[in-house]
């Protein structure tokens, strides 16, 4: 199965990761493309979904950060939007997944715990959740970021924080949908499965 995951925003990502018997491989990465004056390329990211097949696209739900100014939110919600289109024009066969960072963020981590014999079992996450909004938004796109390097060490990503950060989030998101549809990263946490490869 392969799965896109998508970043929305200015500096966001996408993510194709296909599950094979030796691992999850990142067939690519890229960040969303864009035109000169900043917004979101449709032309190109379109043919760039029509060039990469998937079954599974995973979408990060867009919300408006507190700090977040009205252009910044507009501009937010707008990529959202079209990466939405995008991916309906493409009549994914598993559909269009949708999830809240914080949802993706903390079925991951719990995973990576699990894995390592260090987190709670499912369900017994209120303490966890509860200390992962006082670290806030950084302490969670550095645990992304390990996520990453973890499973794919030769991966090479974006030097630009931003960048970078907007894809490893399209890389989390294309995981988790291969968790969600029941696959490759049960197994994984299980320690039935080895690690993360390049395709």
């Amino acid at each position: 199965m392969i799965v896109v995951g998508a970043d929305p925003g200015k500096h966001g990502g996408l993510a194709w990761v296909e599950s094979l018997p030796r691992g999850l491989c990142v067939s690519h990465a890229c960040n969303l493309p864009l035109t000169v004056r900043g917004d979101l390329d449709l032309e190109a990211l379109l043919g760039e979904l029509e060039r990469r097949p998937a079954h599974l696209a995973v979408l990060e739900l867009a919300h408006a950060y507190p700090r977040m100014g009205a252009a910044g939110a507009f501009r937010y919600g707008s990529g959202y939007g079209a990466l939405l289109c995008a991916f309906a024009a493409r009549r994914y066969e598993l559909g269009i997944e949708h999830v809240t960072g914080d949802k993706w963020h903390g079925d991951l981590f719990d995973l990576a715990r699990r894995r390592k014999g260090t987190a709670p079992a499912r369900g017994e996450r209120g303490e966890r959740d509860r200390a992962d909004k006082l670290e806030g938004r950084e302490a969670a796109k550095a645990r992304a970021a390990e996520l990453v390097a973890a499973l794919w060490p030769e991966l090479e990503l974006p030097r630009r924080k931003d960048r970078r950060e907007g894809v490893v989030d399209a890389l989390c998101l294309a995981v988790w949908g291969h968790e969600h549809g029941g696959g490759y990263y049960a197994e994984l946490a299980r320690g039935s499965r080895g690690g993360g490869a390049m395709c």
